[in-house]
């Protein structure tokens, strides 16, 4: 009888957990960044940690991950560990943790190419 529950028990919760990464799953946003001209499109994305971000961009546009100071002093230094979308890349990130990532394209950052990811 003892192991009879226990086998119960285990079953239970093992069903519990999966239900709960199943839901968790259905839940993430999946959001597209493009360009249109010097821009991106949107430049401005609100998220939740684990969203999937995909961008397409032209050929002559990268997008690349800077520090806040580098980013509202419009300079274009890689920020270390960040991400790096190639020139007419189409790739995608996985955000991952609660924060703001700003980012551009480097050689349009005199004509303000800038964008904001803020993960909650």
């Amino acid at each position: 009888m003892k192991l009879l529950l226990q086998l119960f028990l285990l079953i239970f919760c093992y069903s519990c957990s999966k239900q709960t990464n199943i839901t968790t799953n259905i839940n993430n946003q999946k959001i597209k960044i493009t360009n249109e001209g010097m821009s991106f499109v949107p430049s401005y994305v609100e998220c939740s940690i684990g969203d999937t971000i995909f961008f397409e961009l032209d050929s002559y546009h990268n997008a690349v991950e800077v520090s806040q100071e580098t980013y509202e002093n419009n300079q274009s230094e890689i920020l270390i560990g960040g991400f790096n979308i190639d020139f007419g890349e189409d790739t995608f990130i996985i955000v991952n943790q609660s924060k703001t990532y700003y980012y551009l394209c480097q050689p349009h950052i005199d004509e303000g190419m800038k964008g904001v990811i803020l993960v909650d």
